[in-house]
């Protein structure tokens, strides 16, 4: 189902043009500039996006399963339920849904070597983005210390251009 209603668009003129900032009051403003006739189409493309964060939130859920190298013989007995936790751990890991392609979706256990290259290399990306964003709040940091100011806001502006174009370097 698609729209005409550019739900991207209506985020970013929000943020744009008001000084909201939580998302719960960024998202009310937009909802209720959504025409009623086009609700379910817009529903519908937002809701993909959720879908997605859910899915890796249900991925990150999911912890490694690793096996006791050194078992005695007293925990013998409980070794077969482990092993059972195990196996169905695995069979989880198999039906974990991963973006292998920009809009292409596979189960991990249909992955082949190529899928599992993108992926990894995807998350060295994100990994890479997360840092640089780690810097920059550092930066902000110290800044604040050496200058004695108490928000961003306070720094003098050379100091956040000086910062900024550091990012986008």
């Amino acid at each position: 189902m698609s729209t005409d209603y550019d739900v991207r668009a209506a985020i970013r003129s929000v943020i744009n043009e008001t000084d909201l900032a939580s998302p719960d009051d960024i998202s009310d403003k937009v909802a209720t500039n959504v025409p009623e006739r086009q609700l379910r189409a817009v529903l519908a493309d937002v809701l993909r996006e959720f879908v997605r964060v859910e899915l890796t939130r249900h991925r990150s859920g999911i912890a490694s399963p690793v096996a006791s190298q050194s078992e005695s013989p007293v925990a013998a007995a409980a070794v077969s339920a482990k092993r059972a936790a195990i196996v169905d751990y695995a069979a989880r890991w198999l039906r974990e849904r991963v973006a292998v392609a920009e809009n292409e979706w596979k189960l991990l256990g249909d992955c082949h070597r190529g899928d599992l290259l993108y992926l990894a290399e995807a998350r060295r990306r994100n990994a890479e983005r997360s840092l640089s964003a780690a810097g920059r709040y550092d930066r902000y940091a110290v800044a604040l210390a050496e200058h004695g100011a108490a928000r961003v806001a306070d720094l003098p502006h050379a100091v956040i251009a000086a910062i900024e174009s550091a990012v986008a370097a």
